[in-house]
């Protein structure tokens, strides 16, 4: 996103940007610091980040809410997501693993945290409308977090939003979760969960059974995590499927 104007202005970070300056945004994360900037939800007001708050100055200043209001990716892209708190970097993939859901199909996340990932996706579904069924398990144990989580508050980032109608919150341990699956009936699985070697592996072997033939079963941080790394290609090795690399994620199309 950039747009210029005539007057003396600030920057992205609140810096003088000379004579001539450029509001300016480029990947989703600036892009999703600006939408929180625009958002009159006192949800997201209240909480904005430093960045966020210096856009939200920067609009007031020169006047120009009403131009960034007619950008398309408003309307055309996921947004909603943005303001929820947590690390998401793969929206590549979600947007190919949605793409690759037939209708009505199922997509099952194995790792919720606050609900970013998962409200992502189904901003695709809202946008498209596919039917897809989804579903997100966590047992919010915190292991691993710096930040504590819990059910109640992911329940109220996806409602808050209007997305929890499309989507089924499970709390609880991912392997005691597979049984409410009967065996190839998810059309895309996706493991952000537990980073451990154990835990990546024992999910990849107790769910895959659970996938369709022909449908995907993947996860995040192959390319970030030596033990999500080796659990992979310790099963790649077992069961001799192909593994294939999107950005930071991996996935399989099962046989």
């Amino acid at each position: 996103i950039e747009i210029s104007y005539l007057d003396g202005s600030l920057n992205s970070m609140g810096q003088l940007n000379g004579p001539f300056g450029v509001f300016h945004a480029t990947g989703s994360q600036w892009k999703g610091e600006i939408i929180n900037a625009l958002s009159e939800e006192t949800y997201i007001k209240d909480s904005l980040s430093d960045c966020a708050k210096a856009y939200r100055d920067t609009i007031q200043w020169t006047g120009c809410r009403d131009l960034l209001l007619t950008q398309p990716f408003l309307k055309e892209e996921p947004f909603l997501y943005h303001s929820i708190p947590g690390f998401f970097f793969f929206q590549s993939s979600y947007d190919y693993f949605y793409q690759s859901l037939p209708p009505s199909g199922v997509f099952v996340e194995i790792g919720t945290y606050k609900g970013k990932s998962i409200c992502y996706i189904a901003e695709l579904e809202r946008i498209y409308n596919k039917g897809i069924h989804f579903f997100s398990i966590d047992d919010y144990s915190n292991r691993g977090y710096q930040e504590k989580i819990s059910f109640t508050e992911t329940r109220d980032n996806l409602e808050k939003r209007g997305l929890l109608p499309l989507i089924d919150l499970v709390e609880g341990d991912s392997i005691d979760a597979s049984s409410l699956f009967v065996d190839g009936s998810i059309d895309c699985l996706f493991i952000d969960g537990d980073s451990g070697f154990d835990a990546v592996i024992d999910n990849l072997q107790c769910w895959y059974c659970k996938v369709k033939k022909g449908g995907i079963i993947g996860g995040n941080n192959y390319t970030r995590i030596k033990a999500v790394k080796d659990a992979v290609d310790q099963f790649t090795a077992i069961t001799k499927l192909r593994c294939m690399i999107f950005g930071q994620s991996y996935y399989y199309v099962k046989q």
